[in-house]
């Protein structure tokens, strides 16, 4: 049965899978490269929030969890900024296979700074959940906040990246990086700013989506939630990135609703095989037909 839990959950989980994919998205799109630290620049962005406040509150500091959820973007969008800055300077002499095993390696060693630092804690922000009344449904309001902040943010973006100058810079880099240059479109300028878009995204989904569950190291594993929601949308649409974290979000919702909350984590592989198997080229994307001239 469908009740309101699963509709309120169905839309959290909607906005801030969302904002995973299209972080996915921007890059690829971009240089080709796989994402893999996704994951890992949301849990750091979810602990980096939680103990700034934590510290803040210690010192009587006003809108200490503001502050926080500000630092901890500010410092996730310059590792962003970072990663893309290597793995174009990489780029100039390798391959796109290079810069996604650079992914892996920034997965690595933020996992391990987490670690590190935090030593494999769970923690919990304290948020207060919001429940009000709409008939003999009881909804948590928080649910509601973190699936509108999400989807805004995301739909957000697709009209940046559509409507403005900068979006029509950015696609036609995606398109042509060489004959973007000689059109005088700053291309390392818009590059970094998609490193700080990516960094922007991938925090704010990493304390929406923390805030509904706990702060540790598991959520790291989101990143694989993000590259299959990125795929089935389409690699290069940011619009397809909403639909596929949409359908992803459905699919692992009804699991858990009519089978079991387990079989949630093995949803999204066996929805990958399925999209690979009778669309490969995602949602939005097209297949190419080469033809003998």
């Amino acid at each position: 049965m469908l009740t309101t839990d699963f509709f309120t959950q169905l839309f959290s989980s909607a906005g801030y899978y969302s904002l995973f994919a299209l972080a996915i998205v921007l890059i690829y799109r971009t240089n080709k490269v796989l994402l893999f630290c996704v994951g890992e620049l949301c849990a750091l962005a979810s602990f980096i929030a939680y103990s700034t406040n934590d510290w803040l509150n210690t010192q009587s500091v006003p809108f200490s969890g503001l502050i926080g959820v500000v630092v901890a973007v500010a410092i996730i969008t310059l590792i962003s900024i970072l990663l893309l800055w290597i793995i174009e300077q990489m780029g100039t002499t390798g391959s796109h296979f290079i810069g996604t095993m650079i992914t892996i390696a920034f997965s690595i060693v933020l996992q391990g700074i987490m670690s590190v630092i935090w030593q494999g804690e769970i923690y919990r922000y304290t948020v207060t959940p919001l429940f009000f009344n709409l008939g003999d449904a009881r909804i948590s309001g928080l649910a509601i906040i973190v699936g509108t902040i999400g989807l805004l943010l995301a739909i957000g973006t697709v009209m940046l990246l559509k409507k403005s100058r900068i979006g029509y810079d950015m696609q036609a880099i995606a398109d042509n990086r060489t004959l973007s240059t000689l059109r005088g479109i700053p291309v390392q300028q818009r590059i970094l700013l998609i490193g700080a878009l990516v960094g922007i995204l991938s925090a704010t989904a990493g304390i929406l989506g923390a805030s509904l569950t706990s702060i540790s190291l598991e959520n790291a594993s989101l990143s694989v939630n993000a590259i299959i929601a990125a795929i089935i949308g389409g690699l290069t649409s940011p619009i397809g990135a909403i639909a596929g974290a949409i359908v992803l979000a459905i699919v692992e919702n009804i699991t858990t609703v009519f089978l079991d909350s387990r079989y949630a984590t093995l949803t999204p592989i066996v929805l990958l095989g399925i999209f690979l198997v009778f669309r490969p080229y995602g949602l939005s994307g097209k297949s190419e037909h080469i033809q003998r001239v």
